[in-house]
């Protein structure tokens, strides 16, 4: 390097700065590429999951009114438009969990979390079935007591 003359060396770090700085730019288009796939796949699945626990919170929360109302006795509409509505948030709250059940297989095989938020899953669906159990139960304990009241 020594042997180089001046013009020589600076024309060689001039090349050697300008050939990191192209690396450099290339490394960069590459990381944002790869981000703006990430961001897609937040924005296309995993943002309207989220949005869609919420509507099945909501959905939860609306049948345990509905149900709370009637036990405690201050929804006192007939029986049928009583179950009519309860149907109708049975079914919604099944259309969001069915949305939310298929995000679940976007999961990469060698994900960790895929495996967790299916446990996660699981544990919701087992305790929404014994909460409706219950509620069902409830309702019926109701409406006997009705019936029962009349004879």
């Amino acid at each position: 390097m020594s042997s180089l003359s001046i013009k020589a060396r600076i024309t060689l770090g001039m090349g050697l700065i300008l050939l990191l700085a192209i690396a450099n730019a290339g490394h960069s288009i590459y990381r944002n590429i790869s981000a703006k796939f990430e961001s897609g796949e937040v924005a296309g699945s995993w943002i309207p999951a989220i949005e869609n626990l919420g509507h099945m919170k909501g959905y939860l929360a609306d049948h345990y009114l509905l149900v709370s109302d009637r036990v405690a006795g201050r929804d006192t509409s007939a029986a049928a438009d009583f179950e009519k509505k309860l149907q109708a948030v049975e079914a919604d709250l099944a259309s969001a969990t069915k949305v939310y059940a298929a995000t679940l297989d976007s999961y990469l095989p060698d994900d960790p979390k895929g495996p967790e938020e299916k446990g996660l899953y699981k544990n919701y669906g087992d305790s929404r079935d014994v909460y409706f159990v219950a509620a069902k139960a409830a309702v019926k304990g109701v409406a006997d007591a009705a019936g029962a009241a009349e004879a």
